[in-house]
């Protein structure tokens, strides 16, 4: 086999843009149509890196939908809904995820959410 040879695991990051959602059905909070902005990685050659943009963009288009990013706990979501909030508006934040709770009943009689409550879901890398 010809060309470059790379090592096993290759040392870099890539930042990637996505949409956020909360899914009622089973309680998750979820990245929606992830698009890769740009791939880093240091000891790859600037041709070489190019090839595997152009493969990642294909690949996560076609294949990747949707990733799960938190999966609310039974426990929490009781707890939530026994004080009559359901999950409303998600904030994007610097280090995480602000989740605004609005009452169940405002959500019903007038579509714009009257926050009530917040938490803050933060990310770990």
């Amino acid at each position: 086999m010809r060309g470059v040879q790379l090592p096993q695991v290759l040392p870099g990051d890539m930042d990637v843009a996505f949409s956020v959602r909360h899914r009622p059905s089973d309680a998750t909070i979820r990245a929606s149509r992830p698009e890769i902005l740009a791939l880093h990685l240091p000891a790859v050659p600037p041709e070489t890196l190019w090839m595997f943009e152009q493969v990642l963009l294909r690949a996560t288009r076609e294949a990747v939908a949707e990733l799960v990013l938190y999966r609310v706990g039974p426990r929490e979501v009781a707890i939530v809904k026994t004080m009559g909030f359901e999950p409303g508006e998600l904030t994007v934040v610097e280090d995480g995820l602000v989740v605004h709770f609005v009452s169940r009943q405002s959500t019903r009689v007038n579509p714009t959410p009257n926050i009530a409550a917040s938490t803050a879901l933060q990310a770990h890398a």
